[in-house]
């Protein structure tokens, strides 16, 4: 079962209803089945093949839904991007997925303009016409009559969702069709609801356990690895793998368990509780310290916006507490006071031993913080480095 296929059908059942709705423009299954087999059989011509990767550099309008169910009825695989990513970001993932081509809006032509010559060699634009690129108008107004060849029942692979990269260059997370349509959310909002601090119960079919670092089993309220299994990865709801990185696949699925390199505990109605990312826990002196946690306690000062929490080297402690703190505007802080308003809340150990105030913290296109940067930042004004 593919997603195309869901398309077409409702083209079937339910031609005139809306599959579209954008701002005050309308799109029936009909219309929109019709324009995707168009663009489709354009693209053939074009020389898109099953398993080629096709970028949709893309923000959120119609083209782009047209674009990633004529590419799934051939058999391609989308790359999705923001615009907002860096030069230097696209960069990576261009050279990490070999695209067969990119489709983009006029907007952004500055940066394509920018790629290296036979990086994703063919270019679609769109809401205008630009030298080396192929029209959109053109590929939906075409008047080819080839057949799309159909699709084979293994060619399974519908996307490559490029991770944030927070802690190194993004990685491609291979999605399935399969993934896609069977897809469940892992939080239930009633459950959530008695538990506003949990992310809820594993949803039937979804098997999860929590391990230690010896991979043996947690007990009841006590923290570990999250890890996530349902049927062979890429059937159901867990990832194929990373797109052409075999080995970190092979550490990331290990036994058909995807490590998620969450910590977490579950309590005795099998809710579970996401307490920090593996990476982020600091060891002090031997005592678990969880950087959400003491984040959590420095965000409750009033005179704070952001703030990031990360360890390094102590000699005496193996690792130490440091604080990163944006500060909201006009307001000012000094380490100390940053300190002493989190003593109530943070056990002693658990408290900063430096605190670093920013005017702001560094963040992807994503706009998550990164804590790498903050790591080596830390690491040279503390002279650990």
């Amino acid at each position: 079962m593919r997603l195309e296929s869901f398309l077409r059908a409702h083209a079937t059942r339910n031609p005139d209803k809306h599959a579209i709705v954008h701002g005050s423009d309308r799109i029936s299954y009909r219309d929109l089945n019709d324009r995707v087999a168009s663009i489709a059989r354009q693209l053939v011509q074009l020389g898109l093949k099953p398993n080629d990767r096709i970028i949709l550099y893309l923000g959120n309008q119609v083209e782009f839904a047209e674009l990633l169910y004529a590419a799934f009825s051939i058999g391609a695989v989308v790359v999705p991007l923001t615009t907002r990513l860096t030069l230097s970001e696209l960069l990576h993932i261009a050279g990490d997925c070999s695209p067969w081509g990119i489709a983009f809006h006029i907007h952004q032509q500055d940066v394509i303009n920018q790629l290296p010559e036979g990086t994703a060699p063919n270019r679609i634009v769109i809401g205008g016409n630009t030298e080396g690129a192929y029209s959109f108008g053109q590929l939906v107004q075409s008047d080819a009559r080839n057949d799309v060849p159909d699709v084979a029942l293994e060619q399974d692979d519908a996307l490559i969702l490029y991770t944030s990269g927070t802690t190194g260059k993004p990685k491609g997370e291979v999605t399935t069709h399969r993934n896609l349509i069977t897809q469940s959310y892992f939080l239930n909002a009633t459950q959530w609801a008695s538990r506003p601090a949990s992310v809820g119960r594993p949803t039937p079919g979804i098997e999860v356990k929590l391990v230690r670092e010896n991979g043996s089993t947690v007990t009841i309220g006590e923290v570990g690895e999250l890890l996530v299994r349902s049927g062979p990865p890429g059937s159901w709801t867990t990832m194929r793998g990373y797109f052409g990185r075999p080995e970190e696949t092979a550490e990331t699925i290990v036994d058909g368990w995807i490590r998620t390199c969450d910590l977490a505990r579950r309590d005795e109605d099998g809710y579970l509780y996401i307490v920090d990312r593996k990476k982020d826990m600091v060891i002090s002196g031997g005592y678990n310290i969880y950087s959400k946690e003491v984040e959590v306690a420095l965000l409750a000062d009033p005179r704070v916006a952001d703030a990031a929490v990360i360890g390094v080297h102590d000699p005496i402690y193996g690792e130490s507490v440091v604080a990163f703190i944006e500060t909201k505007l006009g307001e000012v802080v000094t380490p100390d006071s940053v300190i002493d308003n989190c003593r109530e809340s943070l056990a002693s150990y658990k408290k900063p031993k430096y605190v670093i105030i920013r005017d702001e913290l560094p963040r992807n296109s994503q706009g998550k913080v990164l804590k790498t940067v903050l790591r080596a930042e830390a690491s040279a004004a503390l002279g650990f480095g």
